[in-house]
């Protein structure tokens, strides 16, 4: 990989860790003080799953191409949620899941840093966003594919 190449996904990987603390700060923000501190714990745990994605990239980062591409144990929860917090989250979740990094264009077809993003992007699609936004089809991004609940 090129040092061009391994800068972007450092910048992604910074960029996608402070999106999602921003919207955990939300959802702590928006729950706490009795609200609906389940809704927080559950938020928490559809994220444990993709954490563990970008750990891989950091594997990936700190050792190469050589560096774990699985995670060693499975943890993803769907995400069940209120509208009123699928309101204010939806924004971030588009962002993190509908944005491409550039080193996805620059990168080799089955290079392991692709494989790591695209682990990411779809645990993270499949445990947080879709549920939400089959629930709450209003909140969804309109290129997103829903099914949405009956």
């Amino acid at each position: 990989m090129t040092a061009e190449i391994v800068e972007q996904v450092r910048a992604w990987l910074d960029e996608t860790r402070t999106l999602l603390r921003a919207a955990e700060l939300l959802v702590e923000w928006f729950t706490e003080d009795g609200n609906d501190s389940d809704e927080y714990s559950a938020f928490k745990a559809s994220l444990d799953l993709p954490y563990r994605n970008l750990a891989l990239v950091d594997d990936w980062l700190r050792i190469g191409d050589s560096a774990p591409t699985r995670v060693s144990q499975w943890t993803a929860r769907r995400l069940d949620t209120s509208n009123a917090l699928a309101v204010v989250i939806s924004p971030l979740l588009e962002r993190i899941v509908m944005y491409e990094p550039e080193f996805v264009q620059a990168c080799r077809e089955g290079a392991p840093v692709l494989l790591l993003w695209f682990q990411f992007i779809g645990n993270f699609g499949r445990y947080v966003c879709t549920p939400v936004w089959e629930a709450y089809p209003e909140c969804a991004p309109p290129d997103w594919s829903i099914r949405p609940q009956s």
